[in-house]
């Protein structure tokens, strides 16, 4: 397995090893006989003579660029707004309850209105997910891209955990009664679907070592399947429950499914204009 190291001082887009994936064919000898050789201290060297060839400039790292003190407030602000953005969603089944809560009573009730809000959370959750996966600069300096890969790790553990139990509390508030093939049941359908699409990639991620994928690989399958999650979940969310059919609960949800969009078409149009830049780099070299 490559030694991740980080590269301290150089151009943030590429801290470790690993964000040279692409770029290793370009500068460094990756044949076995020689890797078993090198030492963490020649990976370095060779990093860096393959930065200074492609024209980088050494900066701040994104840490450096900001205060201790700094740091800790605007991460003590992200994350209160974070959970206020929870806090916020929760508050939906309560304040603008379906007709599906106001004609159950005692436990059904309580499920149905439990796996609402763990549905609620794990939109959100996905929402920060996408956040976590944009690598905006600011995060990379408040956080450091260290905890932000943990966090967006760890973020995706508990989108798999918390999207199992939201279909099995909505569905124990209906004593588990199977939906039949009609075309009224279509968002609870295209729920189920959303779910395998999640499942696959939380397993994906979690167990990639297990499945024995290429990096490169897995990295493709995890975009392309996070894009489909993104572009399914607006029409599950506003068609499955009236609490997003108007008001401010569709307004935010729009907001927010708008923002998604954004954010992974940044993502995409990142990848491609990296990939472009290598092959300009190749040509040079």
């Amino acid at each position: 397995m490559m030694t991740q190291v980080c590269i301290a001082g150089y151009i943030p887009k590429l801290l470790c090893l690993r964000d040279l994936y692409e770029c290793l064919p370009y500068g460094i000898d990756t044949s076995a006989s020689r890797r078993k050789k090198q030492t963490p201290a020649r990976q370095i060297h060779q990093i860096k003579l393959l930065l200074r060839r492609m024209g980088c400039k050494k900066t701040m790292s994104p840490a450096e660029s900001l205060s201790a003190s700094t740091r800790i407030i605007l991460g003590t602000l992200i994350f209160s707004l974070a959970l206020l953005v929870l806090a916020g969603g929760w508050t939906i089944p309560y304040t603008f309850e379906s007709f599906s809560i106001l004609y159950k009573f005692g436990m059904e009730k309580t499920y149905l209105r439990s796996g609402k809000i763990i549905g609620i959370t794990t939109a959100v959750l996905v929402f920060f997910q996408v956040i976590l996966a944009s690598r905006f600069i600011i995060f990379e300096q408040v956080f450091s891209v260290k905890r932000l890969l943990s966090l967006h790790r760890i973020n995706g553990m508990a989108i798999a955990f918390l999207v199992i139990c939201h279909p099995l509390l909505i569905k124990a508030s209906e004593n588990f009664t199977p939906y039949t093939f009609e075309k009224k049941y279509y968002p609870e359908f295209l729920g189920i679907a959303l779910l395998a699409v999640l499942l696959l990639l939380s397993l994906t991620a979690i167990f990639r070592n297990y499945f024995k994928l290429p990096y490169a690989k897995w990295v493709l399958l995890h975009r392309f399947t996070a894009t489909l999650a993104l572009l399914m979940m607006p029409a599950h969310i506003l068609f499955v429950s009236e609490s997003f059919k108007s008001g401010i609960p569709l307004k935010a949800a729009l907001v927010i499914f708008s923002l998604n969009l954004l954010m992974i078409i940044r993502v995409w149009l990142r990848k491609h204009l990296q990939k472009a830049q290598q092959a300009a780099v190749h040509k040079k070299i």
